[in-house]
């Protein structure tokens, strides 16, 4: 099993899937209005008997990117503030996205899905409750369960090496568990309903099935099925001083302060051809068996487009050179880029298409490529490649 510094994940529809999960609470009335940038958010924080509650804390999540900051190592909470003496707390310039609000206070909490700021007229209300908790055990026979994370909250503890774990101050509302593995992979585990003053257990078996292909880490545990070794797998096709050229090299500037392949691809020839591919495993077997995978991930950022290309042994041996592949266009900024594999398709060129379907080629991916499009200049950071929805058993 690969060991990596942080949690990768690659399945486009998991991905939109668990951004949208939050522990749900109803406890909010909304005035009306809408974000009005520059103004403030006022939130009034009372309990049951609707009396403000003083010194409560109220932290700002930002939804939609909670997922994609669990895994990239950044802290979900975009902002946090105590309440005052009336029970209220300002926010400044809000950006216009879904939060989720999580507040905590001695006496209990409440926690607000999708929440819009309003603007300086309008005040809203949450009412907090008496916490519920949840404890349990996680066992699973795919990785060693290591911590247990609420999705779309700062809710989270460590599961013991005996596999148990507690959660005990929980607002109540149905929570979305995530469940972290030592060595980096993650699941869901079932939803579980909070109930206030209550105590729940949740018991889960979970599966593990994130597969870490390269993080560019120089460690003996990194990248078991394939790697960049000192250049060997790296490789521009077509390339030469008038056509095209290629560069790459690891360096530090990672997603997470680690290591990151840097390189430049360029091809001054509509008909030329650059890249660099992962090559086969290295035990000896030269093809992987996509098959029960879902899709591919990857954290980079630069400028230009990479064609991303699954080359399938079974492809050639059809006479073919065309693969599933799909375009990623890059950002300044680090991004998770998703390639769900059911949107593959052949990039249309003059060459005829082989009637092969993506199910027949996945069962022999000798390489992944990544290409500069023809006459483009490709400038890139890459990190943390890996598969979705397969584990070692289903690839080895």
């Amino acid at each position: 099993m690969n060991t990596i510094r942080r949690p990768t994940v690659f399945l486009s529809g998991t991905c939109l899937f668990l951004m949208a999960l939050h522990c749900v609470n109803s406890g909010i009335v909304e005035s009306g209005g809408g974000l009005d940038i520059g103004n403030p958010t006022k939130i009034c924080v009372v309990d049951s008997l609707n009396r403000p509650v003083v010194h409560a804390s109220v932290k700002i999540i930002p939804s939609d990117a909670w997922f994609e900051n669990v895994f990239s190592g950044s802290d979900v909470v975009a902002d946090s503030a105590v309440t005052d003496t009336s029970g209220v707390i300002r926010f400044d310039s809000l950006a216009a996205e879904n939060y989720n609000l999580q507040v905590d206070h001695p006496s209990g909490g409440a926690l607000v899905r999708d929440f819009h700021g309003t603007d300086s007229e309008s005040v809203n209300t949450i009412t907090i409750r008496k916490y519920g908790s949840i404890s349990g055990s996680i066992s699973s026979t795919s990785g060693t369960p290591a911590r247990i994370r609420l999705a779309g909250t700062a809710y989270s503890a460590s599961v013991g090496s005996d596999g148990t774990y507690t959660l005990p101050t929980i607002p109540e509302g149905v929570c979305y568990p995530i469940i972290m593995a030592a060595d980096s992979q993650w699941t869901c585990a079932h939803t579980v309903t909070v109930i206030s003053s209550e105590a729940s257990v949740s018991n889960e078996e979970v599966s593990f099935t994130t597969l870490l292909i390269d993080d560019f880490e120089d460690s003996a545990g990194t990248a078991k099925m394939g790697r960049f070794v000192n250049n060997y797998y790296l490789y521009a096709m077509h390339a030469d001083i008038d056509s095209a050229s290629a560069a790459y090299r690891i360096v530090t500037g990672g997603i997470d302060a680690g290591n990151a392949l840097l390189g430049t691809l360029i091809t001054r020839h509509a008909w030329a051809l650059v890249g660099f591919s992962l090559g086969v495993k290295p035990d000896g077997d030269s093809t992987w068996d996509f098959s029960p995978a879902t899709g591919c991930s990857f954290y980079a950022k630069g400028s230009g487009t990479l064609n991303v290309s699954f080359e399938s042994d079974f492809i050639e041996k059809k006479g073919s050179y065309k693969h599933y592949s799909a375009d990623i266009v890059l950002q300044e900024q680090w991004r998770h880029y998703t390639i769900s594999f059911d949107s593959l398709s052949f990039k249309e060129d003059l060459n005829p298409a082989p009637d092969i379907t993506w199910e027949e080629s996945a069962r022999s991916i000798k390489r992944i490529e990544f290409n500069a499009l023809e006459g483009d200049t490709v400038e890139f950071r890459l990190d943390d490649l890996a598969i979705e929805g397969i584990d070692l058993s289903k690839v080895y």
